[in-house]
């Protein structure tokens, strides 16, 4: 078997699979630092020692075509059951069980080690008429998980099967793992195992032997199984601090040469780096920058590497156009290990660059499902979104994306303070927030000044009795870059921006600062020919008002809802939210040198007034007629009844608005009161709310703003040349 976890389940599966059908089974894994990645000769000639009759690998052997001629050589039959990629020479066994063979029919090509060899113990109990081993799915489940491997097909059916089966921890090793992990008996998630069980498995390999793994899977004394799971655990804790020293390494030659990641792949290397961790902080590295990242460890004339890449370049075919540099190598699309000659390091990072520049298939892509504001990152979408599980590989948790979002209390936590906790703010909703492995940005945030956007999974979440949603952050974005110019510099005029087409104006995005007026007022000190934009003339008089009394001094306000042939200004910069897209193909906007988007993402004050669908009219003519006496309601009852009415976004005037539409059916009419006026309400049956034109002009309204709203929460500024193209 192999190492990892998915080695360490599978070579369990077959362990107890084939001594149930009544085989002596001796199992060897192979150790990393002596025998590396594979079957070895070393392994056979043991084997043959033994006496062994059958030779059986799981998880390796499709690369081992030598050792596998050897072992027949030997007197033994050999069976390779593999998932990893079949060279042009695959190995001449007896039987070789591979999806990846080019003659192979099965029709799922995506399982694991574990789950093939499972397979194999399927068909054997099914020729001798027994029952499908159900009992061993739940190693099935997590190696699946743990290999990151696609959840999709049938892995989606063997993980949902195998996490229900492993939720009941009937297995004693793997319930004395998951106490030291933190997961309780009950329903497992593909989090649990990604990063509760599998590192702690996995630590084995890395550090020590991947033997103690498959022993802590086979025992069944509680007491015993207690003190090899504690063992795993420290070892894991001695993972992740080598794993940190390394990585603070490579952080700091990378400050002083930061050169090196313009090439386009990291490739570091270095003394006696452990073997065990090199993959894992690969990994990391592959993640932060979103390029290919080898973690080599040298140890005289050899380095062994490993290699991490994102979606965007195959590694292994990355490799392969390396492959003369390599005394031996083997991987997939995402990672990749090798053993290479120490001097050959340079000219593999060259040569490596220029693979992946040939391969590259465009950026790393981040893919978001869609815009989510906090508001709707409720604890019932949360509990929806476990209909998803099991997700991983193939079928990823959906990622969300709040946009300008207004970070408080923001602190590093866990034992390295290697992560953010902190309260993600958007108007009057509040969530709590953790953001793994950032917390090296802490530094960099200026929470202070400006408002962020979030990449984010959703999840419920249980603390001192509490449940509710909160968020788990995968990325933080920086505001624009002409933002943070302007604010933190001195500059004649920022010339940065995310939007710039070779035809006029520049688009500058300054949403994202929490000091609106201190921008504006930077804005005004370095430009000479500037003006206002607001949406209608009524905000066109407010804003001259505010700003004259703000700032000392008048300045030139214009709205959109009046036509403009001629530009007033070279800079523009926009006050308040558009309230149609027409208004945002305006001339006025289109003929300027420069724009300046500065307003709030608020809900603008028009919508909450017409937002009057049928069951918004509904709710507002019932509590008229309960408030009503005979038929009667003074105006100035209206705050009151606002309040009653538990309506999102209500207030007096979205009932006056109402009454609008009530008055066009003929339904209510207001008359003179000795308080100011009142309302009188008639018979509302037998009238369509689509008959006023009023009602069908305010909900096309709505759905104007709707678009408006939708389109300022995209990303970037690309949507504006959609716009302009219209």
């Amino acid at each position: 078997g192999d190492y990892d976890v998915d080695g360490i389940c599978s070579t369990t599966v077959m362990l107890e699979g084939l001594a149930e059908l009544g085989a002596r089974v001796i199992y060897h894994v192979p150790d990393r630092f002596s025998e590396g990645y594979g079957v070895s000769r070393a392994a056979v000639e043991r084997a043959a020692r033994l006496e062994a009759g059958l030779f059986l690998t799981v998880d390796c052997g499709s690369s081992n075509r030598a050792e596998v001629e050897l072992a027949r050589q030997l007197g033994m039959k050999v069976v390779v059951t593999d998932h990893h990629h079949v060279p042009a020479q695959p190995p001449r066994a007896d039987a070789f069980l591979n999806p990846h063979r080019d003659d192979c029919s099965y029709p799922y090509p995506g399982l694991c080690g574990t789950g093939i060899a499972f397979k194999l113990i399927q068909a054997l109990r099914q020729r001798r008429g027994l029952s499908f081993p159900t009992h061993l799915m739940d190693l099935v489940g997590l190696a699946t998980v743990a290999d990151v491997v696609p959840l999709t097909g049938e892995n989606r059916a063997l993980v949902r099967t195998g996490l229900e089966l492993l939720g009941r921890l009937e297995r004693p090793g793997l319930r004395a793992l998951a106490e030291l992990s933190g997961i309780p008996k009950g329903p497992v998630g593909a989090w649990s195992v990604a990063f509760g069980l599998g590192p702690r498995l996995n630590a084995a390999g890395r550090l020590e032997h991947a033997g103690l793994g498959v022993e802590l899977l086979q025992c069944t004394d509680p007491e015993e199984c207690r003190r090899r799971a504690e063992h795993l655990d420290r070892l894991n804790q001695k993972r992740r601090d080598i794993e940190k020293e390394m990585r603070l390494e490579i952080e700091a030659r990378l400050e002083e040469e930061p050169e090196k990641l313009e090439l386009g792949v990291l490739v570091e290397a270095g003394d006696d780096w452990h073997e065990g961790v090199i993959g894992i902080t690969a990994s990391r590295f592959a993640d932060r920058y979103a390029i290919p990242a080898v973690v080599l460890s040298t140890r005289g004339e050899l380095s062994k590497g490993s290699g991490r890449s994102p979606e965007n370049v195959n590694l292994y075919r990355a490799m392969l156009g390396c492959q003369d540099l390599f005394v031996k190598f083997g991987g997939h699309e995402r990672a990749g290990g090798f053993t290479i000659e120490t001097r050959r390091i340079p000219e593999l990072r060259v040569r490596l660059a220029e693979e992946a520049r040939k391969l590259r298939t465009g950026p790393a892509p981040i893919r978001v499902d869609r815009s989510l504001s906090l508001g709707e990152a409720t604890l019932e979408l949360a509990r929806e979104l476990q209909c998803l599980e099991p997700v991983g590989e193939g079928n990823p948790k959906p990622l969300f994306l709040a946009r300008r979002v207004r970070l408080e209390r923001v602190r590093t936590i866990g034992q390295d303070s290697d992560h953010l906790s902190f309260l993600a703010w958007q108007g009057r909703v509040r969530r709590k927030a953790v953001a793994f492995r950032q917390g090296a940005d802490l530094d960099a945030l200026a929470a202070d000044r400006y408002l962020y956007d979030l990449l984010f999974h959703l999840q419920e979440e249980t603390w001192e009795g509490q449940t509710y949603a909160s968020l788990v952050v995968e990325g933080i974005v920086a505001p624009e870059p002409a933002l943070v110019q302007l604010m933190e510099g001195a500059p004649e005029a920022p010339t940065l921006s995310p939007y710039a087409s070779d035809r006029r104006p520049l688009f500058f995005d300054l949403r994202n600062v929490l000091d609106r007026r201190r921008c504006l007022k930077r804005l005004l000190d370095h430009s000479s020919d500037r003006m206002l934009v607001v949406g209608s003339e009524s905000q066109a008089a407010r804003t001259r008002q505010h700003v004259q009394e703000a700032l000392g001094e008048p300045v030139p306000v214009v709205s959109l809802e009046l036509a403009h042939p001629q530009p007033p200004a070279e800079d523009l910069i926009l006050l308040t939210p558009p309230a149609s897209l027409d208004s945002l193909r305006h001339p006025l906007l289109w003929n300027a040198c420069r724009v300046y988007l500065l307003f709030e993402d608020g809900e603008p004050a028009k919508e909450q007034t017409i937002w009057l669908d049928r069951p918004r009219m509904e709710v507002i003519w019932k509590g008229l007629v309960r408030c009503a006496q005979e038929g009667v309601l003074e105006e100035e009852e209206f705050p009151r009844l606002a309040r009653q009415l538990s309506l999102p976004s209500t207030s007096p005037d979205t009932i006056r608005a109402a009454v609008g539409v009530l008055e066009e059916l003929g339904v209510a009419s207001w008359e003179k009161s000795l308080r100011g006026r009142r309302l009188r309400l008639g018979r509302g049956r037998g009238r369509s709310l689509e008959e006023s034109d009023r009602f069908r002009e305010l909900a096309r309204q709505r759905l104007e703003l709707q678009q408006v709203r939708r389109v300022l929460q995209e990303p970037g500024l690309s949507w504006l040349e959609a716009l302009r193209g219209a």
